[in-house]
């Protein structure tokens, strides 16, 4: 059955005590063990006879024989069925064991996800699940699987679905580590990017957060996330958060990290977001960054039709670009058209015309 921890070292601290029908096993494959080690003894003892040597040299040759066949033979199948059955014994019993472990664990997440998912549930109920977590040294920034059921982390699960007083609280409390970070779903941070959590969480969250996880993403494969290489202020622009953008880069998030060669002015651009556009300038974001496809800044805000940002853009030195300026008159003309054929559909008789224009 396939088990696993996933986070880091993957290692995890367990309670779970060993199964009694194993112990009993374990003893008994002992038990063989010492038994081949007796026959090999006795093969010994034979071979020295057979040799003549010492006090055994009267020890028949036949007499040797015997024992060295009966006792070596018997000592190494002993043995063989005692170190093979002791090794499955034991590899039997930590599958047991760990399968026990993530069984609990399991019953842990649910009982948190009841907690968390009752609008009337208190403090103290999603408390008593915490304290049980940080009884078991369960980590809650690994993904644990056991078979076809796969879990997310606890500290996404707690951020996704609880509400800020209760976070303080747990954190107060030490019940709750926001520092920590999960190379595969993100930090606390990372995860409070995500649209569905609240401005109130996420600001504190931030406050929480070192410098080093304002720009870390998650990047390995596997991962519950789907923005996985995004750092947290890619996401939030993204996204079109732009409140959350604005704590970032005013925390100290770095404006020139890049996604696949897009970096979050060129999110910016495409959410159309003048405010933010300005403010990574303002924070050390060039006007001449590289693009996947070798666009300029400017060619960017051309083709999504901000002749606002393309106007800032110039003010601020940008050069100029004819195939931009061509590209923007080009898309202005199209939201025209678009937004005639809008305003007039209902009316048959435009429609030809505005089709011929599109």
């Amino acid at each position: 059955m396939f088990h696993s921890a996933i986070r880091g070292t993957g290692e995890h601290a367990s309670d779970s005590p060993i199964i009694k029908p194993f112990q009993g096993k374990s003893i008994g494959f002992v038990f063989v063990i010492i038994l081949g080690l007796g026959g090999l003894a006795v093969a010994g003892v034979g071979l020295s006879g057979y040799l003549r040597a010492g006090t055994l040299s009267d020890l028949g040759q036949v007499n040797s024989i015997i024992m060295m066949a009966s006792g070596g033979g018997g000592g190494i199948l002993f043995l063989i069925v005692g170190i093979i059955g002791s090794v499955k014994n034991h590899n039997a019993a930590r599958n047991q064991s760990v399968e026990n472990r993530y069984n609990e664990i399991f019953a842990l997440l649910d009982a948190l996800q009841q907690a968390l998912s009752d609008s009337t549930a208190r403090y103290e109920s999603i408390k008593q699940v915490m304290q049980e977590v940080k009884r078991k040294k369960i980590d809650i920034y690994a993904v644990y699987q056991l078979g076809d059921r796969r879990t997310q982390p606890i500290i996404r699960l707690l951020i996704s679905l609880i509400h800020v007083d209760i976070l303080r609280s747990l954190v107060k409390d030490k019940l709750v580590d926001l520092t920590g970070d999960n190379e595969m779903d993100g930090s606390p941070l990372y995860i409070a990017c995500q649209p569905s959590v609240s401005p109130d969480l996420f600001q504190f969250i931030l406050e929480q957060s070192s410098d080093e996880m304002l720009d870390k993403a998650p990047h390995e494969e596997g991962a519950t996330s789907e923005f996985i290489d995004y750092t947290p202020l890619c996401l939030a622009i993204f996204t079109d958060q732009m409140d959350k953008a604005k704590a970032l880069l005013e925390r100290g998030a770095e404006p020139n990290l890049a996604y696949k060669g897009s970096y979050p002015i060129h999110f910016a651009i495409m959410q159309k977001n003048l405010e933010i556009v300005a403010l990574l300038i303002q924070k050390g974001a060039p006007l001449y960054v590289p693009h996947p496809l070798s666009h300029t800044l400017l060619w960017c805000a051309a083709d999504v039709g901000s002749r606002e940002i393309y106007a800032f853009l110039l003010e601020r030195g940008h050069p100029e670009d004819i195939k931009a300026a061509a590209l923007l008159e080009k898309r202005e003309e199209e939201a025209r058209v678009t937004a005639r054929y809008d305003r007039d559909r209902q009316t048959p008789h435009q429609t030809a015309e505005l089709i011929e224009l599109l």
